[in-house]
């Protein structure tokens, strides 16, 4: 009788009407996923030692990467004030970039100046689809509103921001 029953409960199951569920395959561009670089790298006196070494290297890797995926790459260092170098030609920055990397890091922080840059750099053509890679000890202030607002407008047009936390 439990197998009869079974069996009717069974077939219960396929009784009615089934929906057929089609799919469409839409074609949809492929966006860009490698876009240029922005890198903001903290050059305060609180980096000095290990965080300074960490990211002076993250920065020549992150450097290199993007050149040899043919992206464009932009540096900015900033404590108190900010130095920018356009690193997609490494023929003609290769000494600029060493020079980077030889200097001591010093001063005070403020990041604003860093990201007012970035969101410049985000208004030119060639870097109009970069993504921004802060690193720093983020022993630092908080953005003033303006700065937020900016950036959150930033967020909507795609602009990933990402931060790199180095600290002893």
């Amino acid at each position: 009788a439990e197998k009869k029953l079974l069996t009717y409960q069974f077939i219960g199951f396929d009784w009615g009407k089934k929906e057929e569920q089609r799919s469409k395959t839409h074609l949809v561009p492929k966006k860009n996923k490698r876009g240029p670089i922005i890198i903001c790298v903290d050059t305060s006196g609180s980096m000095h030692g290990t965080p300074e070494y960490i990211a002076k290297v993250l920065c020549f890797a992150i450097t290199r990467i993007a050149l040899l995926e043919k992206r464009q790459c932009f540096l900015i260092s900033f404590s108190t004030g900010i130095s920018t170098l356009e690193l997609t030609d490494l023929k003609k920055n290769l000494g600029e970039l060493i020079r980077f990397l030889a200097m001591s890091f010093h001063g005070g922080t403020d990041a604003i100046p860093a990201f007012h840059e970035a969101l410049k750099q985000l208004k030119s053509k060639s870097y109009e689809k970069a993504d921004i890679l802060m690193i720093s000890d983020f022993i630092m202030d908080a953005l003033d509103e303006s700065t937020k607002k900016e950036v959150l407008k930033a967020k909507e047009n795609d602009t990933k921001f990402h931060s790199l936390v180095i600290s002893t």
